[in-house]
């Protein structure tokens, strides 16, 4: 398969997956926070993507709560895992490790680049970045998931 063939289906997966979760049940969390699909290099197994930051996301002084930064990226990540596993793959957290490094503002798009350092067949190890302003990063994490893959734990 072509680089560009890679990326496309890459693109397509990532962009199934998101479906998926904004159609999902409206009771689920995640129905609430589908990630939009910016780019991608399959090659470097990086997907960007981005999220809407609601004004019902944020505290009083107009910053975004930490845990919803955290559940954003979390779903980047498996979303971006779940692109190249297929959309038959489930993904469950093991971990999640964040720093948070500046404030996210309500009412600013969220974006987030996701890198894979590795998929087995059980377990996907990677990481993210965090911004709104180009050129600060806000947040970062590292993460590992556990792959259930055809729906079989």
């Amino acid at each position: 398969m072509t680089v560009p063939e890679k990326n496309q289906k890459m693109t397509e997966t990532f962009q199934q997956v998101s479906e998926l979760l904004a159609h999902a049940d409206p009771n689920d969390f995640d129905s609430q926070i589908p990630p939009v699909f910016v780019s991608c290099d399959a090659e470097a197994q990086s997907i960007v993507c981005s999220f809407d930051v609601k004004e019902h996301f944020g505290n009083p002084h107009g910053m975004m709560h930490g845990g919803l930064i955290a559940a954003m990226i979390d779903c980047a990540q498996g979303s971006t895992i779940a692109s190249i596993c297929g959309t038959d793959t489930r993904i469950v957290t093991v971990s999640l490790q964040i720093s948070y490094l500046q404030p996210i503002l309500v009412g600013h798009p969220l974006f987030v680049r996701v890198l894979i350092q590795q998929i087995g067949d059980r377990i996907a190890y990677c990481s993210a970045e965090a911004w709104q302003q180009a050129g600060t990063i806000a947040a970062t994490t590292s993460g590992v998931y556990h792959v259930i893959r055809g729906g079989k734990t």
